[in-house]
């Protein structure tokens, strides 16, 4: 392969792993007041901001891997996000 190509998927990897890590920080930002159940029930807004965007931007990270196992473990992150979510939902309404 020719150097410039080279360049191009290093770029494209560190692209994919800065917006896996977003996703994850939004996420984590959220563990750490809106969706616990110490605040109470989360408001619609903040579901999709701190739930629904990360998803979003997982199954972007999955549609450019080009590798099928890491679209495996990014799919293992989305069912853990969506998990622990609903989890934490179930636990703030007493079900």
């Amino acid at each position: 392969m020719p150097p410039i190509f080279l360049f191009i998927a290093r770029q494209r990897v560190v692209l994919d792993v800065a917006v896996n890590l977003a996703a994850l920080l939004i996420y984590a930002v959220g563990l750490i007041a809106p969706l616990t159940p110490s605040e109470g029930l989360p408001s619609l807004m903040d579901i999709v901001v701190f739930v629904g965007i990360p998803v979003a931007l997982l199954f972007w990270c999955i549609r450019a891997s080009r590798s099928r196992l890491i679209a495996l473990i990014v799919g293992l992150q989305i069912a853990t996000v969506l998990f622990f979510s609903a989890s934490l939902l179930q636990m703030q309404l007493h079900v």
